[in-house]
C-alpha cells in the first residue's frame, strides 16, 4: 500500500518534470511555425514557472484545508487539461496563459504529494520516500527530451503537449480510484 503510494506520486513528479519543461522542446517549432524569435517566447517560458511559484504558495496550503486527495488530484488534472489545450493555441498571448495555469495547477500538486508521501511512508523511510518521489521532476524532464525530440521531428511540436496532457489526465483517473486521503 505504502509502495503504491510512493509510486503514484514519483508518476506525478514526473509527468510534472515534462509538463514544466515542453514549452523548451516545443519552442523552435512554435517560433517556427508563427514566425517569432525565440525571445518572444520568453513570457511564455516564464509564465509557467510563475504560475508553478503562486500555486505552490496559495494551493499548497489550501490542501490542508480541503483535503490534500482532492487538491492534488484536482490540479493535476488541471496540468493535463491546460497542457493538452496548449496544443490549440494560436498565439503566444494563448500559449502564455495555459501555461501560466498550467503552472498554477503544478504548483498546487506537488505540496499535496509530498506531504501523501510523507505521511504514507513508514517514519524509518521517510526521508528516502519524499527523495525518490522529488527525483521524478527532473527525471521526467530528462526523459521528456528524449521522446520529444523524434515525437516533434515526426509529428511537429503540437504532439509533445498533447502527449504531456494525455498522459496526466489518463493518471488523474488511476490516482481518483487508489490515491488514499491524508
Amino acid at each position: 500500500f505504502q509502495v503504491k503510494v510512493v509510486f503514484l506520486c514519483v508518476c506525478i513528479a514526473l509527468l510534472e518534470g515534462y509538463d514544466t519543461q515542453v514549452i523548451g522542446f516545443a519552442a523552435p517549432g512554435i517560433a517556427a511555425e508563427w514566425s517569432v524569435s525565440r525571445a518572444s517566447l520568453g513570457l511564455a517560458f516564464s509564465s509557467s514557472l510563475f504560475g508553478l511559484m503562486l500555486g505552490a504558495l496559495f494551493l499548497g496550503p489550501a490542501a490542508d484545508r480541503y483535503g490534500r486527495r482532492i487538491l492534488t488530484i484536482t490540479c493535476f488534472g488541471f496540468v493535463g487539461l491546460f497542457t493538452l489545450l496548449s496544443a490549440y493555441v494560436t498565439s503566444i498571448d494563448q500559449l502564455v496563459v495555459l501555461r501560466f495555469l498550467t503552472g498554477l495547477g503544478i504548483g498546487g500538486t506537488m505540496p499535496g504529494a509530498i506531504a501523501l508521501v510523507s505521511e504514507y511512508s513508514p517514519k524509518r523511510y521517510r526521508a528516502l520516500s519524499v527523495t525518490i518521489m522529488a527525483c521524478g521532476f527532473p527525471l521526467g524532464s530528462v526523459l521528456g527530451g528524449i521522446v520529444a525530440a523524434p515525437l516533434i521531428s515526426e509529428f511537429g511540436w503540437r504532439s509533445s503537449f498533447i502527449l504531456g496532457g494525455v498522459l496526466p489526465i489518463l493518471l488523474t483517473v488511476l490516482l481518483f480510484y487508489f490515491l488514499p486521503e491524508s
